[in-house]
């Protein structure tokens, strides 16, 4: 499964936990063309975005356990 939209990521979300997120975060992909770990040492680079993203979503569970579901490896 591919998660193409926040809604999508919602509604996954509540089937899985019976409850909606209170946030959710949407990081887009990126890769290095050249200069894979010398941009943060002031090395020259070539980043480029891609069209993947991920989708982090959650809501607190008032306990001390965390569950966590990677929803496209089922």
């Amino acid at each position: 499964m591919t998660l193409t939209t926040e809604q999508e990521n919602i509604q996954i979300h509540h089937a899985y936990f019976g409850l909606y997120p209170s946030l959710m975060v949407k990081s887009p992909g990126r890769i290095n063309i050249i200069g894979d770990h010398t941009d943060y040492h002031q090395g020259y680079a070539m980043p480029a975005t891609v069209e993947e993203s991920v989708y982090v979503s959650l809501k607190k569970n008032n306990s001390s356990h965390i569950s966590v579901v990677a929803a496209d490896y089922n």
